[in-house]
């Protein structure tokens, strides 16, 4: 028969105070929360990074719908086929560079494309005003 009193815990936690245990508790509940936030952070970054998307498509896509939703060309939009033709084809050609590059990270390309469709509109609306201004000169000849 084993006697209770000469059974000795030699355990390393029954040897701590109580405020060492409660430290050592929450040392561990911190570390197990960076390793969380590292395994999340870090597959979101290896999903942005390998699994990559079309940026010429996503370009194209973002451009249109900057285009679609400017309220001050909306109903030009919606009207004039040739401001949407030449704003898609400006698009379709500065956007088809994205295509080779397969790591762009979607805001980016978002940005470029609104920014590809509001030049693609100044220059449209300045050659416009250059045949309006040359219609007006030709009637008065």
């Amino acid at each position: 028969m084993i006697n209770k009193n000469k059974i000795i815990n030699y355990t390393m936690l029954s040897k701590m105070s109580k405020s060492d245990k409660t430290m050592f508790y929450y040392l561990g509940l911190s570390l197990l929360l960076l390793i969380v936030l590292g395994v999340v952070f870090g597959v979101s970054s290896v999903k942005e990074s390998y699994f990559s998307f079309d940026g010429a498509e996503y370009c194209l896509a973002k451009g249109v719908k900057e285009m679609q939703a400017d309220w001050k060309m909306k109903k030009l939009w919606k009207n004039e086929s040739e401001l949407r033709s030449f704003v898609r084809g400006e698009l379709e050609s500065k956007c088809q560079s994205l295509s080779d590059v397969p790591f762009a990270k979607k805001a980016s390309v978002e940005s470029w494309g609104k920014k590809i469709a509001r030049r693609a509109r100044e220059e449209w609306m300045k050659n416009q005003k250059r045949v309006d201004k040359n219609l007006d000169r030709s009637n008065l000849l």
